[in-house]
């Protein structure tokens, strides 16, 4: 489900038929999101009071309004597929504006020019989506947001008196605007928050304040459109409670997204007759909400689906992507190429289309349809590596040598990390007889990502058979065998080049590797044999331990030859004084390139909370290709009980007071492991205060209906411990952090527990 917020403006009554029945402001983007929200909001405002007769929705409401569409056991949001580029775009107001079934949506992006507010404008209508320039003085918002709507309303066709406007964000406005823009991405309880704390909230605040308060008690005496979005972002979501709302919604509402909301969560919460009527119900005209039923009714296995040859016919940008995704879930090629394709004719600026049907084609071994599709997309997105990585093995694949390696080179100049790109560019160079810039791009890529890639291997296997005069992919292919460990196999090519290479280039260096690696592998020690361990990865404490103690081993790896083997495979067993294996941890590592020695300690073994009281011994073997394998061991004690301060000290957690900003607790506390609760706890009180202003009232778990005040005066010792064992369970580590502020989240959350492994 979206998890975006909405709030509607005006009250709905049908229009004639020249008239716009339903228009959608969503939030303009911006460097800061505030202010881009309350121009947005003000400009929802002004069309709302000059069309009396029509249904406005602001931007705090308009993320939330787009239906996802329903697919197998879950549901796609068609905006995800906007990818980076947003909604202020042609594409993404056209598929706004084809999802909601609204008659107008705007979008926009506000950017500083020269000492100027600047908006580009995008509004989608019928007849397409238009784009605009509206600017004004920086230092007056409010002059932008009343020309926006001012040139809005004459492209409506429907021109309107703009009253002017003021917006101060040093002040109240400022305030509002961080609500709504928090409301907008969904983060209500944090909306809350600031309305609450609001010294002179508006009329504007108020009531998104009250609306808020309705859901609480589940009421209906606020704005339908924000309650069934103030619902659907609640959390843990109420999925009836969202369905009861958008019912109310949809009965106020001409906007075709209301009714498809409702048929949706009917079919989340499993009510499947009702959602199939509802979906019946919906207008032929809403072509994505036919797109909608397409999916439910394929989910049910009807085969005679005219909804979806409807939504494929058409030229709705939201229909045809939500017939592509379902069809992409479905594993049905054929509809998916489809609507691919008639979306890339319809709305050719969007570069999602051209970037599946590129996958697809690689797929399906169609390089010459890969290459056409990704030379679009690189042209849309210039700017992005994947796009020019893909179309540089594209012409790769059909021979368009010069071409693949200028793709790769613009992708690496994007992206110097793209591994795959070097790759192309090696093999590229390998077999146009380059090998001294084939080996620079095959170890970049290998310094990129030191576990080398399978499908590059496979690539310089398949070079072979399709360029045999070429000598030099021997000696690409041995390196790349050699760095997977692969020894044998790589002195074979390596001996294969020096037969065959035609120039004494590498000659000697391929003669080196071929006794190198002809020569039984170099072993692979523990230094000394020595494994120390402690608790902690900073050394607190090495002994005796606790059960429940994150267990850090510490060895050294090394080799007598050149270098170690790229990838160490380490088993960690913990056997007790009689033999019997307690628990066993395992690892894969890779080794830095060009390294004799290597450090283990970062490898984290938690001792199970009902461990044994014993001598235990930890055994330690690494193992690296052909056989080759190092072990060593170290004993210790186990003793006493499982202590929260020795989990948080071993995860490096440490907790910070409110006031104070010192650190409540450190290893000097490991001796008198009882006072960290008392300390937490007096925390708590001492916070309590800056609690009772701060925090709304809990709406969920233990604490329901306490104020922030009287949630940290009445937390016991057991709800310190809960919080601490569900802080241990979620795997957080090496981070400072308030404690008042964390209890506090963890709270309002429903003070949830850790889960029973």
């Amino acid at each position: 489900m979206p998890a975006r917020i909405l709030a509607i403006v005006a009250a709905a009554v049908l229009l004639a038929a020249a008239y716009a029945e339903t228009i959608v402001i969503y939030p303009f983007s911006s460097r800061d999101s505030f202010i881009g929200s309350v121009v947005a909001d003000r400009v929802a405002q002004a069309l709302a009071e000059g069309y009396e007769d029509s249904e406005v929705f602001g931007p705090a409401v308009a993320p939330s309004l787009v239906p996802p569409l329903p697919v197998g056991d879950g549901f796609l949001n068609p905006t995800e597929y906007l990818q980076g580029a947003g909604v202020a775009n042609r594409t993404g107001s056209a598929l706004l504006r084809d999802s909601l079934g609204a008659q107008g949506v705007l979008t926009g992006d506000l950017m500083v020019a020269e000492e100027r507010l600047r908006a580009e404008l995008f509004l989608a209508t019928g007849d397409g989506v238009e784009s605009f320039i509206v600017t004004a003085p920086l230092d007056e918002p409010g002059r932008l947001a009343a020309r926006i709507a001012d040139e809005t309303s004459e492209r409506l066709g429907r021109p309107i008196e703009v009253e002017p406007m003021r917006v101060d964000l040093s002040g109240p406005d400022g305030e509002l605007a961080q609500a709504l823009a928090l409301i907008a991405a969904g983060l209500t309880s944090d909306a809350q928050r600031v309305l609450e704390n609001m010294e002179r909230p508006g009329e504007r605040a108020q009531s998104l304040l009250e609306a808020m308060r309705a859901i609480e008690r589940q009421g209906t005496d606020a704005d339908p459109a924000l309650l069934a979005t103030l619902a659907v972002n609640r959390q843990p979501l109420d999925e009836r409670l969202a369905l009861r709302y958008f019912r109310l919604l949809d009965e106020a509402s001409q906007l075709p997204a209301a009714a498809l909301w409702v048929a949706v969560l009917e079919t989340s919460v499993n009510d499947l007759p009702s959602a199939g009527e509802h979906f019946a119900e919906l207008p032929e005209e809403y072509v994505y909400g036919q797109a909608a039923r397409a999916a439910f009714l394929a989910a049910g296995g009807d085969a005679a689906n005219e909804p979806l040859e409807r939504a494929l016919a058409s030229e709705d940008v939201a229909a045809l992507l939500g017939v592509a995704a379902a069809a992409q879930l479905q594993g049905d090629t054929a509809t998916e190429k489809e609507a691919l394709s008639r979306l890339t004719r319809v709305a050719p600026f969007f570069t999602y289309p051209f970037e599946r049907l590129s996958f697809i084609a690689f797929d399906e071994e169609d390089a010459l349809a890969a290459a056409e599709a990704l030379a679009v997309a690189v042209e849309l997105e210039p700017e992005s590596s994947l796009y020019w990585t893909n179309l540089g093995w594209a012409y790769y694949l059909l021979g368009m040598l010069e071409r693949s390696e200028d793709a790769s080179l613009e992708a690496v100049a994007l992206d110097p990390s793209q591994y795959i790109a070097q790759y192309n560019l090696g093999l590229v160079r390998a077999v146009t007889d380059r090998l001294g810039e084939a080996v620079e791009a095959y170890q970049q890529a290998l310094r990129a990502d030191p576990e080398v890639d399978d499908a590059a291997v496979e690539d310089v296997e398949n070079a072979l058979a399709q360029y045999p005069e070429e000598p030099e992919l021997h000696y690409v292919l041995g390196l790349l065998y050699e760095a997977e460990g692969r020894r044998s196999e790589a002195a074979e090519q390596f001996r294969l080049f020096a037969q065959r290479a035609q120039s004494e280039e590498f000659l000697a260096t391929a003669r080196e590797r071929i006794e190198v690696l002809s020569a039984p592998p170099p072993p692979i020690q523990l230094t000394d044999g020595l494994v120390t361990v402690r608790l902690g990865s900073t050394d607190i404490v090495r002994g005796p331990f606790h059960p429940g103690d994150p267990l850090y081993p510490r060895f050294e790896v090394y080799t007598p030859g050149n270098e170690l083997p790229r990838t160490l495979e380490v088993d960690i067993d913990l056997v007790d004084n009689e033999g019997q294996e307690a628990f066993g941890v395992e690892r894969t590592l890779e080794m830095p390139a060009g390294a004799i020695g290597y450090v283990v300690d970062e490898m984290e073994v938690w001792l199970p909370e009902d461990l044994e009281p014993g001598t235990y011994t930890m055994q330690v073997e690494v193992n690296a290709s052909e056989g080759r394998t190092a072990s060593g061991s170290v004993m210790f004690q186990v003793s006493g009980e499982p202590q929260l301060i020795r989990q948080l000290l071993g995860r490096n957690l440490l907790m910070q007071g409110l006031q104070s900003g010192t650190r409540l607790y450190g290893p000097e506390d490991l001796t008198r492991p009882d006072r960290l609760t008392r300390v937490l706890l007096e925390e708590l009180e001492a916070s309590a205060d800056a609690a009772e202003q701060a925090l709304p009232e809990v709406d969920q778990g233990r604490f329901s209906g306490m104020t922030g005040g009287e949630l940290f005066l009445s937390s016991t010792a057991e709800d310190v411990s809960d919080f601490i064992e569900y802080l241990l369970a979620s795997g957080a580590r090496d981070t400072t952090f308030i404690f008042a502020e964390a209890y506090a989240q963890w709270a309002l959350e429903g003070a949830p527990v850790a889960a029973a492994e």
